[in-house]
């Protein structure tokens, strides 16, 4: 409402004038927006941002008052193979899913949160012991194992959790959420579909793997990865039928690394892809070269990760050789 007077200094006697406008629509839009930043719009769980405020909030009281409190990292298994071979839809459907057994398994005074992709949280502000939390972390193991029909596709979903409780395994919440991270993944490399609790060990095991990952980064763009090439040949004849590139890391400090060393931790930082591509061009490279020199093509197998066959389109292999196909020497950027 906007109040205007009417008349001059001396005759006022002329009224005011009244402007009303109506800003419904801009109030909701502001009120979406404050929503859209605070929660995920699929889920419709708090987001990170949110979970993270809270998270930082409840540490503080705790300390004030002396309590325990826990954080439960979820994530579930074998998430981005539904989605790649059932769509994204269905994968949104098994999303919504788990967020509504997540509300199923949380007291009133628990956040549940969608953190991004598949990853959600549990903030559980008030416990006494860690096995409290462990407690909680098993009803929802048994609760997102539920089988769960989607679109005509019965779904069997399992999930790994990782447990950190505060002040034990982290005084600030960096430390705590390094913490449940290390212990979701030791749960997903002890075999998935269980939960682990945090111990001074896997934070030093996930300190590793954050030096590692970032050593490769610039093991990437430094040029210390290797290519080696292993022949395979017919033993009767002696003939050479083809050859087997195989990546090695140069690493500074640890000498010749094989892929079992370093690709696991690639595959969580998000570099596979760009070793994978890395690896095909050099091999291409080789296989030009190799054909210059003889007259002749010489087949290369080349091993590379699951997501890089579900990402490429599905060529018929021309071998030479059991499990040899000759290489796509076309360019590769």
């Amino acid at each position: 409402m906007t109040v205007s007077p009417l008349g001059n200094r001396i005759d006022d006697r002329a009224g005011q004038l009244l402007l009303l406008r109506d800003i419904s629509e801009r109030k909701e839009v502001e009120e979406r927006l404050r929503w859209l930043a605070n929660y995920d719009p699929l889920t419709r769980l708090p987001n990170r941002r949110l979970f993270g405020d809270r998270l930082a909030q409840t540490m503080i009281a705790s300390r004030r008052h002396q309590a325990r409190g826990a954080l439960i990292l979820i994530d579930l298994d074998g998430f981005k193979l539904i989605n790649d071979s059932l769509g994204h839809q269905v994968g949104d459907e098994l999303l919504v899913a788990v967020a509504d057994r997540l509300r199923q398994q949380r007291r009133e005074e628990d956040t549940a949160a969608r953190l991004g992709g598949d990853e959600f949280a549990v903030l559980l502000p008030e416990i006494g012991h860690a096995e409290d939390a462990a407690v909680v972390a098993t009803k929802i193991l048994a609760a997102v194992a539920q089988p769960v029909r989607i679109r005509g596709h019965l779904l069997n979903v399992t999930v790994s959790i990782g447990v950190a409780v505060w002040p034990d395994d982290g005084v600030d919440q960096h430390l705590l959420l390094s913490s449940a991270d290390a212990a979701l993944y030791q749960a997903k490399a002890r075999g998935k579909n269980r939960f682990e609790l945090a111990t001074p060990e896997l934070g030093e095991l996930a300190a590793r793997r954050l030096r590692l990952a970032t050593e490769l980064r610039h093991a990437l763009d430094g040029g210390e990865l290797r290519l080696l090439f292993q022949p395979y040949l017919n033993v009767a004849t002696g003939h050479l039928l083809g050859m087997e590139a195989l990546v090695r890391w140069q690493h500074p400090s640890r000498g010749l690394l094989p892929p079992a060393a370093f690709f696991p931790v690639a595959e969580e930082a998000g570099l596979a892809h760009a070793i994978d591509r890395w690896v095909l061009t050099q091999a291409c490279r080789q296989a030009r070269r190799w054909a210059g020199r003889t007259g002749r093509e010489v087949p290369v197998a080349v091993n590379i990760s699951p997501g890089e066959v579900r990402r490429s389109d599905p060529r018929p292999a021309r071998g030479r050789g059991r499990g040899l196909a000759e290489p796509d020497c076309r360019p590769i950027a």
